[in-house]
């Protein structure tokens, strides 16, 4: 509410409620914040931050917190609290005793003591268990350990970086570098964290594991650490994938599940803890009926005319339910308001666009070798740093550290855009390409179907290349992907990755107000964009190396079949760029313009569909499921709401099917699409 929501009675009422906490919070701030401004010495920013604590009674509010810890049994966080007044009282005291009289503004003042307080640590003595003795790298490097399990071993956690900023920012540091005046921090904290690693690892007598999360929050894929992938080295040994199924079942969460699925044994265990009426009520609720909405409904919620997005044809045609409660009922997870660091889509296509423009002025990417582009690569990184990330100013050390691994990754993008592009006649039209009704939007949107099942598409594609040739433009779409999707043709039939083929056909049918001459539909293209991660049995030399990255970099997708236009989109016999199967142009790429007229008026039938089951109220649990790793409930928001049931629901199993099969579907018409 207040934060892009629409506004409503209730939702006033809401903001209300919060203006007044926020004021009584506000109060002792402000009143702190004129304090602070109107002295200017540390002594005095010492004196203003202990009234501010008077001020709010911090000190009755941690005794509080931790009386109520220890009331629900959080002996250890209890403990924890109770040390917390007596370290932030004796580090003021430290600061007004060493800072005394000199003159400190009140935000330079914060920066100070935040970074006195970093170098606290509040703890207590671990509770063992069986001789199980828990902790951080810093507690355990001088223990006497027989075995040690490493938990959390992935790359954005091992080595680990302060997020505290420090008192200078990295500009700051190299100016005083510059001087020749050295700091600590920096080079000097990695390397800290990298001799911890070493002698911890160093450590156990007997056996070391070491684990990773395979997913972080959300549906990222986590990275290996470098420490795994160095053991994997020295002693030949391959990662193992957890038993996911196993695990499951010794939660109690998952046990509750299987109860409710009809595990015999997961429902004696909940008879004999008293919970058999539990499950009785979870089953009863999961056998109600969703039903269908009301045509009225329907318009009340989305509108009178509807308005979908690539990505959003994806969300319904994955689960109606879903679509649901994310675009009917607008539910969203639970998260605070805030601006989130620079998106990787962003950053990536910032540095193509004006790479691609500068090398386009230098006469194209044939003329500029892959030094050069480098370089350019590396000025707009630079430029971006400047212009949008303020030179790292007030970033965490973890900030700097992943954006610096985000713009190594795509420097290799950048370069391997170079490569294709220069055996390549087909050049970069534009980046981020946006169809809508903004007033910075380079095409309108795109209307689709008539009468009730009339919809309007929206949406960006990533980056559009053209080829003249006859008097004809010829287009094709490229898109980045940061995760491991490929382009399917059995995913198109059951109504998902329609995204690009949307905007091939949209743009043959509109790009000639753009682009000035009639649009020829060339093709579509996933391109990586993230890390190559090479996996063997055995340890690979340098250039079998080179040669798997090189293969993982294939591009997947579907281009038009005719010869004069594969070669222009490839020069040479010897294919690196293209869709590729066993080093030779994959059949299930290729497509003839006829079979392309028809896929266009497939999707056109499809989105019909999708928009007649819309305006008739459908709102079915009926997620895809391909395996227990590639399903649409596995990274669903709304397990909780859903209640969704194998057997009252069911599961609309995915089905992977060649090419053939097909166009041979396309041909014979058959009703089988994911949207009826």
């Amino acid at each position: 509410d207040g934060f892009g929501g629409k506004v409503t009675p209730e939702s006033d009422a809401l903001l209300a409620k919060i203006d007044t906490l926020r004021r009584s919070v506000a109060a002792p701030l402000a009143a702190f914040e004129r304090r602070g401004k109107e002295v200017t010495d540390a002594r005095g920013q010492c004196a203003a931050l202990a009234a501010f604590w008077e001020d709010i009674s911090l000190p009755e509010h941690l005794e509080e917190r931790s009386l109520a810890l220890e009331e629900a049994g959080e002996l250890q966080a209890a403990a924890e609290y109770r040390q917390l007044w007596e370290l932030i009282v004796s580090a003021l005291e430290q600061c007004e005793a060493i800072l005394g009289d000199m003159p400190l503004s009140l935000e330079d003042f914060g920066r100070l003591f935040r970074r006195m307080l970093s170098q606290y640590d509040v703890g207590t003595i671990p509770v063992a268990l069986d001789r199980v003795t828990a902790g951080d790298f810093d507690r355990m490097r001088r223990r006497s350990i027989r075995h040690l399990l490493v938990l959390g071993a992935s790359d954005e956690r091992l080595p680990r970086v302060s997020d505290g900023g420090g008192v200078f920012t990295d500009t700051e540091r190299s100016e005083l570098r510059a001087l020749d005046i050295e700091l600590s921090g920096g080079d000097d904290e990695l390397d800290r964290e990298f001799n911890l690693i070493y002698n911890v690892f160093t450590l156990p007598k007997s056996s070391l594991y070491v684990s990773r999360s395979a997913f972080a929050s959300g549906e990222s894929e986590t990275r290996p650490s470098f420490v795994t992938d160095r053991i994997a080295k020295l002693f030949a040994l391959c990662e193992e994938n957890g038993d996911v199924h196993a695990a499951r079942a010794q939660s109690l969460s998952g046990a509750l599940e299987l109860a409710c699925a009809g595990d015999a044994a997961a429902r004696e265990f909940f008879a004999a803890r008293g919970e058999s009426g539990r499950i009785a009520a979870i089953e009863k609720a999961a056998a109600e009926e969703r039903g269908r909405l009301s045509r009225e409904g329907v318009r009340a919620i989305y509108g009178q005319k509807l308005y979908l997005t690539a990505s959003r044809i994806d969300n319904f045609a994955s689960c109606r339910f879903q679509f649901f409660l994310r675009y009917g009922l607008c539910a969203k997870p639970r998260q605070s308001a805030q601006f989130a660091p620079p998106e990787r889509g962003t950053f990536l296509h910032f540095l193509l666009e004006n790479v691609a423009r500068e090398v386009s002025e230098r006469g194209g990417f044939a003329e500029t070798d892959d030094r050069a582009v480098a370089a350019l690569t590396d000025k707009y990184v630079r430029e971006y740093v400047r212009t949008q990330l303020e030179d790292f100013r007030e970033k965490s050390p973890r900030f700097v550290y992943l954006f610096r691994r985000l713009a190594e990754t795509s420097r290799r993008i950048v370069l391997d855009t170079a490569q294709e592009l220069r055996r390549s006649d087909f050049r970069p039209l534009d980046f981020e390409l946006n169809f809508s009704n903004k007033d910075d939007a380079d095409l309108p949107p795109v209307s689709v179907g008539s009468g009730e099942d009339e919809f309007v598409l929206t949406g960006t594609a990533d980056r559009v290349d053209g080829w003249e040739h006859g008097g004809k433009l010829y287009i094709r779409i490229v898109d980045y992907k940061s995760g491991k999707k490929k382009f399917a043709l059995s995913d198109v039939w059951q109504g998902m990755g329609l995204q690009m083929l949307l905007y091939l056909f949209t743009l043959e049918k509109h790009g000639a107000e753009r682009y000035g001459k009639e649009i020829v539909p060339a093709g579509v293209l996933y391109v990586p964009a993230h890390d190559i991660l090479v996996r063997a049995d055995k340890r690979l030399s340098d250039e079998e190396i080179v040669a798997e990255k090189a293969r993982k970099l294939h591009r997947s997708g579907l281009i038009l079949s005719e010869s004069e236009v594969v070669e222009a989109m490839e020069h040479g016999e010897a294919l690196q760029f293209l869709p590729l199967y066993r080093g030779k142009l994959a059949a299930e790429a290729l497509a003839t313009a006829e079979q392309l007229g028809k896929l266009s008026r497939f999707l056109e039938e499809t989105l019909s569909n999708m928009a007649g089951e819309l305006r008739g109220g459908s709102i079915a649990a009926d997620p895809w499921y391909e395996n227990d790793r590639a399903n649409t409930c596995r990274t669903c928001d709304y397990c909780d709401a859903c209640r969704f049931s194998e057997t009252a629901d069911g599961w609309r199993f995915k089905t992977k099917f060649k090419a053939p099969e097909f166009w041979e579907k396309l041909e014979n018409g058959e009703e089988e699409t994911a949207c009826p």
